[in-house]
């Protein structure tokens, strides 16, 4: 079996003599002539399998011995490649799809995350792109502790990260951190202060000292919870004041729609241009003609080709659409102006009152010749502090903080004003 294995990847030859098969079977066992698939056959004719390599030997051997030969047969890889020697362009394709399956198993084919919550796996791929590791990467300089190692350092938001290559793919194991930081905190010193004016409904201060109390009035700019507090025995502590100061305030928003506006619509022309990636190379498919227009859009989308259990290869096809825009004037009448401009202002009071308690709302609607302006004036209970660094301080009390006691004389009465209002 082995034999007839060997015979079919370096070819074979089968030949068929005349007669005498109980000679040449003696004389292939005297010569130690390696054949197969001996078969007698009528007349006394006798049929074998030799090795390519050993056809011409062997043909002289019987020709001196007195053998004759009916037929010879070619068979296995090589003869069959013959063939299609004329054909340069079959041939350079099987060679190129052998290179590929030699050459593709020292890439990586995919990568799978698992264990994500709230960072996302769009965020993991993003950090391990950044250390070299994507579809499409040579596996040998990769190394996978070094590279979990630079990973773990650069998101605090994960506790674990494990990188294993497996053949051609990656599997890359996450564990998120207990309590995530979203962003790194500010402690340089820093006061809080009013965004709005307002009447103060309710305060929470977690570090700071409270400048106002609930009832209070404020005006734009005036500090909330400063980021100088008062300490025992006459001393100061600089800090980064933080915390939440809600308060009844009145806020306005506007929005203007004109009954003429210019638009871009599509002209209907359009060009495609296609594109095959593969691993990180991209091959030009085909592309239609250009258009014409001076403005236009583009629109890129990515399919990845992927085998029946959905696993991704690494492959995809890119297509890149263009489609030409013309400037047109759309006309309104002033009930449609005034319905584009209610769902333009309810987008904008919804995006910046998200989190605020609505109390009133009074609306009003003003048409000219040219459009309609509509106002939405809202009272409502929102956070107005924001914070403000504190300026004017000494190089040493810039950043943290927590241990910068001074003493009461330190601070000056332009010093101290810092704690009464900020412009």
């Amino acid at each position: 079996m082995i034999f007839r294995l060997f015979c079919l990847l370096i070819g074979y030859a089968k030949i068929t003599l005349g007669g005498r098969a109980e000679a040449a079977a003696t004389l292939f066992l005297r010569e130690k002539i390696n054949v197969a698939a001996q078969k007698k056959g009528d007349g006394g004719r006798l049929s074998f399998v030799v090795p390519l390599y050993e056809k011409r030997k062997l043909l002289r051997l019987l020709a001196v011995y007195g053998f004759t030969v009916e037929s010879v047969e070619y068979g296995g890889l090589p003869p069959c490649l013959w063939q299609f020697r004329r054909r340069v362009g079959l041939l350079l394709g099987l060679s190129a799809a052998a290179a590929i399956t030699v050459s593709g198993s020292l890439f990586l084919w995919q990568i799978r995350v698992v264990g994500c919550e709230t960072v996302s796996e769009d965020e993991v791929l993003t950090l391990l792109a950044d250390e070299g590791v994507e579809v499409g990467s040579y596996i040998p300089p990769i190394d996978a502790i070094v590279t979990a190692q630079k990973v773990l350092l650069k998101d605090d938001r994960i506790a674990f990260i494990a990188v294993n290559i497996i053949g051609t793919r990656c599997e890359v194991q996450v564990t998120e951190a207990a309590f995530p930081n979203a962003a790194p905190k500010d402690d340089r010193p820093s006061s809080l202060t009013a965004r709005f004016g307002g009447l103060i409904e309710r305060i929470e201060m977690y570090d700071g000292q409270v400048m106002i109390k609930p009832g209070e009035a404020v005006l734009p700019g005036q500090v909330l919870i400063s980021g100088l507090c008062e300490m025992e025995e006459g001393r100061w502590r600089l800090t980064a004041a933080s915390g939440k100061v809600y308060a009844k305030v009145e806020r306005t928003f506007t929005v203007e729609v004109p009954l003429a506006e210019e638009i871009l619509r599509p002209t209907g022309e359009s060009a495609v241009k296609k594109s095959l990636i593969f691993f990180k190379k991209s091959v030009k498919l085909f592309e239609s003609s250009s258009i014409l227009t001076p403005t236009y859009g583009t629109i890129i989308s990515k399919d990845t080709l992927t085998l029946p259990d959905g696993t991704p290869l690494p492959i995809a096809i890119a297509t890149e659409r263009t489609v030409g825009l013309e400037k047109v004037t759309l006309t309104r009448t002033a009930a449609e102006a005034e319905s584009v401009a209610s769902e333009r202002i309810a987008s904008l009071v919804a995006k910046e009152l998200r989190e605020a308690e609505i109390l009133s709302l009074t609306r009003s609607v003003e048409h000219t010749d040219k459009g309609v302006t509509l106002t939405w004036q809202v009272y409502c209970i929102m956070d107005i502090a924001e914070s403000v660094p504190m300026t004017g301080l000494p190089d040493s009390t810039q950043s943290h903080t927590n241990t910068n006691i001074f003493p009461k004389s330190f601070w000056s009465s332009k010093n101290l004003s810092l704690s009464k209002k900020s412009s």
